[in-house]
């Protein structure tokens, strides 16, 4: 890790001024983090709808089942943009190992 590489300022913040960071950082890159959050929820979200006629609980249960890899989906978009990097769908794809 390349702490020079950092696009944000390293300090220690209070729990609301971290919150406002994590904001400012996603509205900077928000075309990015929307385009990877969209390429891996819109398949999540049409599995949910077509569940439904399963069960009324599945689709329930299927989102909770895959939020914490929705989460980690804006996440590794966020920690790119943190480093200046920019990160595509395709980026994305390729790092879902490590996702």
């Amino acid at each position: 890790m390349q702490v020079e590489a950092f696009a944000i300022r390293l300090r220690r913040r209070g729990n609301l001024e971290a919150a406002d960071l994590g904001v400012r950082l996603c509205q900077s890159s928000a075309r990015q983090v929307y385009a990877c959050y969209w390429t891996v929820a819109l398949p999540v979200i049409l599995l949910c709808l077509g569940s439904f006629e399963i069960a009324a609980w599945l689709p329930t249960t299927a989102l909770w089942l895959f939020k914490p890899w929705l989460d980690r989906t804006i996440l590794v978009a966020r920690s790119r943009a943190a480093f200046g990097v920019s990160t595509s769908p395709r980026d994305l794809s390729l790092a879902r190992r490590q996702v």
